[in-house]
């Protein structure tokens, strides 16, 4: 019988390659295997802490394949839950945002006692704005470096810089709130 010496060299190449496929597979079998099998005395750790969550989460008795089960849905369960509470606490921040301007706005322009003052009662406005809008803004930052505050006054001198006309007072007393609780964390820094 004739043979061929490329098709007995491709078959030899195939069934190599094939019996390193089956070599991988068998290798990464054992390798789960491994996984999935603690040492002797690493079970009656793993069963401890499984029948204790199981205890915590207040979860019923069954197979430990169920209680694995359990334990994940209340996992996916929390982890649904915590995003949509920062989703809600984001659009409550957005909208707190939001309102500050417009509430500052209105205190400014649109009320004609205010517009009707003098430079002194204007400055004291401004003052007043400033203090409550530093107030703000310390209660959302919690406790700041000297180095965050001033990062957020340099961001906020470049918004200026790009700003538009009706923008400015805004961010003018965003800048002087920030400038503000600055000037009270460095002189408490030596004290601390």
């Amino acid at each position: 019988m004739p043979t061929n010496k490329l098709w007995i060299e491709h078959t030899e190449r195939a069934a190599w390659e094939s019996v390193s496929a089956l070599r991988d597979k068998l290798a990464q079998a054992e390798q789960r295997m491994a996984r999935l099998a603690p040492p002797r005395e690493g079970w009656a750790a793993l069963l401890d802490e499984l029948d204790a969550a199981k205890t915590r989460q207040g979860l019923p008795d069954g197979s430990y394949a169920a209680l694995i089960r359990g334990l994940l849905e209340r996992m996916t369960e929390l982890e649904a839950r915590a995003s949509a509470s920062l989703e809600q606490r984001e659009r409550v921040q957005e909208v707190q945002v939001q309102s500050v301007p417009a509430r500052i706005a209105w205190e400014r322009d649109s009320d004609p006692a205010l517009s009707a003052l003098d430079d002194d009662d204007r400055e004291s406005s401004f003052l007043r704005a400033v203090s409550r809008r530093a107030r703000a803004q310390g209660q959302e930052a919690g406790r700041t470096t000297l180095d965050g505050l001033l990062a957020e006054i340099e961001a906020k001198v470049d918004v200026l810089a790009e700003s538009q006309e009706p923008e400015i007072p805004e961010i003018s007393v965003d800048l002087a709130a920030l400038s503000l609780r600055l000037e009270a964390l460095a002189r408490r820094r030596p004290r601390e």
